[in-house]
């Protein structure tokens, strides 16, 4: 599978000055500190300044509040995700591997990002701005897998699959599946997996989700 660069979303703008982005930096930091300990609802513009060293006066030269802080972040989880995703390659390669380095590439970014989507999933409960926000920064991947389900159509694979329905299932699952485990502390009687486990059985699943015939069907990606 290929991403589809055309969709990706445009990185948001960075202080003009070295020290500008380093006070940005450091309030970002300290937010995901925050976040991590007592949650976005409860987390306060003051503690986030507190934890940072900086002046609450300062956190409105870069922020309006705490919630453009939050999409910042996220937009910063976006990024990274796209740039750790052109680094996987397609060409000749076996499907499965291909599904394996995307699914190794979000699964890591957002193990690394974890205290910030799980402020995204408990901002959606207090603002629903944010639903709308989180839905336009997956549609891009979303996207994505649509297209590869239709190339995979056209050489007889998962039929009578609708695309973009298909596409959000997937999304959905690689998504609350990362949330549960690196966000809500695994399911019960079980607290942790390990990355390659993780990895694997996401994997897997998205894989034969996809890469199956009708019986009689013939054709080759």
């Amino acid at each position: 599978m290929s991403s589809d660069s055309a969709i990706r979303p445009v990185a948001a703008e960075q202080p003009s000055t070295q020290r500008g982005r380093s006070t940005r930096r450091a309030l970002m930091d300290a937010a995901r500190e925050v976040i991590s300990r007592v949650g976005y609802s409860e987390a306060r513009v003051i503690d986030i300044t507190t934890e940072a060293g900086k002046s609450v006066g300062v956190f409105y030269n870069y922020f309006t509040d705490k919630a453009e802080l939050l999409r910042t972040m996220v937009d910063e989880f976006r990024d990274e995700a796209y740039t750790r995703g052109d680094t996987v390659e397609t060409g000749d390669r076996a499907p499965y591997d291909v599904i394996r380095d995307i699914v190794t590439v979000y699964w890591t970014t957002y193990r690394d990002h974890a205290p910030v989507l799980s402020g995204v999933f408990q901002a959606a409960q207090i603002d629903p701005t944010f639903v709308e926000y989180w839905r336009d920064l997956r549609a891009p991947a979303r996207t994505m897998i649509a297209n590869n389900i239709r190339r995979l159509q056209k050489h007889e694979y998962s039929p009578g699959m609708d695309p973009d329905i298909t596409a959000s299932a997937i999304g959905a699952m690689m998504d609350y599946f990362c949330y549960v485990w690196l966000v809500e502390g695994g399911e019960t009687g079980r607290s942790s997996v390990t990355d390659e486990e993780a990895i694997d059985t996401l994997a897997r699943i998205w894989f034969n989700a996809l890469w199956w015939k009708s019986e009689g069907a013939h054709g080759t990606t």
